[in-house]
């Protein structure tokens, strides 16, 4: 590492354009990288519903689908602007009424004419016709149920109460027809005519009316006040989560504010486009508040202006750097890149700050800038490694989860981890030695705490103290499995308060809910020969068992309503439905029946709906799925949520083993104790427990998502918190008793925490601020809480588990009663003074010719005392130098530790030169002998920018 170091310093300028390069072309590169809000992407390949969805685009295409509730409009103005928008680039069909009354329902050449629709039969301008039918179906279903039992008794009815024909929309156009009431009557009297040329038409029974009435429902209302209100089914040719998708929304909703109509939209499409368009924004404000943030805690506890934001500045290199690489992985989640930024500054920051301090201290020790730099480089590498394993460990157990949402939020944030270290490492000292003055120059007040009043009363209160705060975290760990979880799509991307939540409500006001679920039934169920294509026997037999199928469906409660092809035939409907309404339920490979469920799209109710939907179909299609092997598939966000549901609960227990293990097994190696893991791990996975424990107490619901992923994270993340006051309390136990070393320890890792527990706390709550995501909010929620929590038990409950477990410790750690002094023959130790560091920026004052002179020659003797070492020779005997390896292994992973250890190689064995060549009229007599006799000085361990 020393030989890297040295390269570093010394090619300060490369190393400043590399990064420089690597930033603009990872800037360049973020438009780039694909974001993915498709969950159910992310399941498993075998699974049943991954299956299904794969087996419907492959035969019904990818298109996605939005739902769009027009407020206070006329059916003529919705039938206009239908076909405007159509033309929208991207849009396949806006599937309303006017489909069904202007399609080209008449089969070609039945009519003389050649009229295909009802427009072109009765010569009427189609928004007109719509209008009219939609009157004309209204009074049908006005007279009674007994009057309407065939044409003739609907014409009788009709002629004894001819006042039922005045119930028209004619007062509605007074303006643009203004003879809209004589010409309905007229269209009604042509009709009547028409239908009486076929003698078969009479035996039509007009109680169907209902079903197509029904259907018109569904799609236009009028409220109270007698306000229009049209819903329209939106396919486009791309699928929910394309661009084009999102771009044609876009127009959609511009081509209908130029209109002046209130839209309000839902749906899949709709969930995504909102998602991306507030997703992009959010980011950058939550990355904007977390630097202002951490800028003010750096200021808090550094000691320079400039040094606060010289340690922003490698964060956020690598941060870009992190996120322009993603453009080499096909797609990341949206919730993934949402958070990773935040997090990255939060988990990371730290080493910066250790790098920076490790610096300040090599310089204490009189070394020259290149060369403390290169020295805390060397001796910080291990370190800061150390410190970001636990994280990194976390990042891995992600990995292993079934849901892949998990590989990826993994594989990004382990990225940032190791961009953030390379950033420091190779940035931050040329940064460092380029701005060195300005630090100087820039120094302010700071403050050291030492948390002495505060020890004092731990220690007065470690008897029941400790059992309280173990009984609190066993509350948590039963209370935190008692959450309410939201696992779907709506829940993580269009939860309370945001504005697809808002365009919800407004649509289930006036049309209810608008949970749409299906079942693909498969034609090579009853395709008993196996040529592909079912004959007339076999094509019965899947239509009576689809029939079969949707009767059975129609009778559980939850459900509203169920279509299927095989129905409307069986109907008699067929026949008058454009081709277009047919080809979603018809496809080459696959037949498709449509449920509308009354039930919110997850929940209690929602899931035994679905378990119970997903009972009938396998009893139904039991025998075809034995002979056959094919099933059928429950599609739907309802099912998918279920599905996601059963995978990731089961993730839960994996990646909390393997992070538990794995963080374990971290502390394990770095203490050489058994015992020390399993008090560190208490301690944070406690306070990890409580935090989670909060919602439950609100109740409030949480994105399971979200919880399952925070806790991992908040186990990397703080456990080095633990670290850091178990290193300094094993420190203080050479030579302290197990009292005093609690109090020193916490002393010496107040700023470390304060400054630590500072960052990731306000970071999460900057990205809780600024979110209108539920499950990013959990995220950043939960980190705060988190950050807090863990703070809180690392400086109250561990140093009391330390000191009452320090015998066993002892007893459990590689050579600890070495490294561990006796309680018994400890010295009394110092006490813990609490004391407020002040480091002012020297006042510039200019100095005489004698003044400068006088400091040179007073910098001169400093120099000679520092830098003067004793021979080895003249050590007393008794004190033993041979042993270099005694103590090896002891330095733990204490990220901010104050104190530093003298390396041997740092001892210089012989006299270096002091005075430069412009200072030797100030040097001593035999010093200026040696130089003129060009003696060669050792070299420096670091040659300068010169040397070749």
């Amino acid at each position: 590492m020393k030989k890297i170091a040295r390269l570093v310093v010394n090619h300060k300028l490369v190393t400043v354009i590399i990064f420089a390069v690597l930033t603009v072309i990872a800037v360049v590169c973020i438009p780039f990288v694909n974001i993915n809000y498709n969950d159910t992407s992310y399941l498993p390949k075998d699974s049943i519903l991954k299956e299904g969805l794969q087996a419907m685009y492959s035969d019904f295409g990818e298109g996605g689908n939005a739902t769009m509730m027009v407020s206070k409009v006329g059916v003529a103005d919705m039938v206009e602007m239908n076909q405007e928008l159509e033309k929208i680039s991207g849009v396949s069909n806006m599937m309303w009424i006017d489909d069904l009354f202007l399609s080209d329902i008449i089969p070609e050449g039945t009519l003389p004419g050649g009229q295909r629709n009802l427009s072109e039969v009765f010569g009427i301008p189609g928004d007109k016709m719509v209008v009219m039918v939609v009157d004309l179906l209204n009074m049908i279903m006005d007279i009674p149920v007994e009057s309407r039992t065939s044409i003739d008794s609907m014409k009788s009815y009709i002629d004894t109460n001819k006042t039922v024909l005045n119930r028209n929309s004619g007062a509605e156009y007074t303006e643009k027809w203004p003879e809209y009431d004589k010409e309905y009557k007229q269209f009604y009297n042509t009709a009547i005519i028409m239908l009486g040329l076929f003698p078969e038409a009479n035996s039509f029974d007009l109680t169907q009316i209902d079903m197509i009435a029904s259907q018109i429902e569904g799609f236009y209302k009028r409220d109270a006040n007698n306000n229009g209100y049209a819903l329209i089914q939106i396919s486009f040719l791309n699928s929910d989560y394309d661009k084009k998708t999102l771009t044609a929304i876009d127009d959609i909703k511009e081509y209908m504010e130029a209109q002046g109509y209130k839209i309000s939209l839902v749906g899949n499409a709709a969930i995504t486009h909102n998602s991306v368009s507030v997703m992009s924004s959010e980011t950058s404000s939550a990355m904007v508040i977390a630097i202002l943030i951490v800028l003010a805690v750096l200021l808090v506890t550094t000691s320079s202006y400039w040094e606060s934001i010289l340690l922003l500045i490698p964060m956020g290199v690598s941060i870009l750097i992190n996120m322009g690489s993603n453009l080499i992985m096909p797609q990341i989640s949206y919730m993934t890149n949402s958070i990773s930024s935040v997090l990255q500054l939060a988990l990371t920051m730290d080493y910066s700050i250790y790098l920076l301090n490790r610096f300040k201290q090599e310089k204490n020790r009189g070394l020259s800038s290149n060369e403390a730099m290169a020295e805390a480089m060397a001796n910080g590498a291990k370190a800061i490694s150390s410190a970001s394993l636990t994280t990194i460990a976390s990042f891995v157990a992600l990995m292993f989860m079934s849901y892949r949402l998990g590989l990826d939020m993994g594989i990004v944030l382990a990225k940032g981890v190791v961009f953030s270290m390379v950033s420091v490492f190779f940035l931050l000292p040329v940064l460092t030695l380029y701005t060195e003055k300005l630090i100087t120059k820039t120094a302010h007040k700071t403050f050291n705490f030492s948390f002495r009043k505060f020890s004092g009363k731990l220690l007065k209160h470690r008897v029941w103290m400790p059992v309280f705060l173990i009984a609190l975290l066993a509350i948590g760990a039963v209370f935190q499995a008692q959450n309410f979880f939201t696992y779907g799509q709506e829940a993580s991307m269009g939860g309370d308060g945001t504005p697809i939540a808002s365009s919800r409500n407004e649509v289930e006001t006036i049309f209810g809910r608008q949970n749409q679920g299906l079942v693909l039934l498969s034609y090579a169920m009853f395709d008993a020969d196996g040529d592909g294509v079912l004959n007339e026997t076999e094509r019965t037999a899947f239509n009576e068992r689809e029939v079969l199928l949707s009767d059975r469906l129609i009778g559980v409660q939850g459900i509203k309503s169920v279509q299927c092809w095989a129905t409307i035939e069986a109907a008699g409907a067929s026949a008058i439905l454009p081709e277009s309404y047919a080809a979603q339920f018809k496809g080459s490979e696959n037949s498709r029946v449509i449920l509308f469920l009354d039930v919110p799209e997850e929940g209690v109710e929602t899931t035994e709906l679905v378990m119970q939907i997903n009972s009938i179909i396998e009893d139904t299609y039991q025998d075809r799925i034995e002979a056959t092997g094919i099933k059928p598939y429950h599609i739907g966000n309802s099912a998918a949520t279920l599905a996601i549901k059963t995978l990731v609960t089961a993730d839960y227990d994996i990646i909390t083993y393997i992070s538990l293990a794995l963080v374990a097994l971290i502390v394990l190696i770095a203490f050489k104790s058994l015992l020390i893991p399993i008090i560190l791990v208490v301690v944070i996975q406690g306070a990890i427990y409580v935090n989670m424990a909060i919602p439950y107490f609100q109740q409030e619901p949480m994105v399971f998502v979200g919880y399952m992923l925070v806790s991992a994270i908040l186990l990397g993340a703080t456990i080095d918190y633990a670290i850091v006051v178990t290193s300094h309390y094993m420190e203080h136990r050479q030579n302290m008793n197990k009292y005093s070393a609690m109090q020193h320890a916490l002393a010496d890792s107040a700023r470390t925490l304060m400054t630590s527990g500072g960052i990731l706390t306000f970071s999460g709550l900057a990205l809780a601020m600024t979110t209108s995501s539920p499950a990013t909010a959990v995220f950043g929620n939960a980190i705060f809480r988190g950050g807090i929590l863990s703070f809180a038990f690392v400086i109250t409950l561990l140093p009391q588990l330390l000191v009452i477990f320090d015998s066993a410790i002892r007893a459990t750690t590689l050579k600890g009663k070495q490294i561990m002094m006796d309680n018994c023959l400890c010295s009394f130790a110092p006490d813990v003074v609490e004391s407020s560091v002040i480091v002012k920026a020297p006042k510039k004052k200019r100095l005489s010719q004698i003044e400068r002179e006088q400091e040179i020659i007073d910098a001169i003797i400093a120099g000679i005392e520092s830098h003067t070492v004793e021979e080895p020779s003249k050590l007393d005997s008794s004190i033993s130098v041979d042993n270099k390896d005694e103590g090896k292994g002891k330095e733990l992973a204490d990220f901010m530790e104050e104190t530093v250890a003298l390396f041997e190689e740092d001892i210089p064995q012989k006299k270096k030169r002091i005075f430069p060549k412009e200072m030797e009229e100030f040097s001593p007599p035999e010093t200026r002998k040696r130089n003129k006799k060009n003696i060669p000085d050792i070299e420096s361990d670091i040659p300068s920018d010169t040397d070749k």
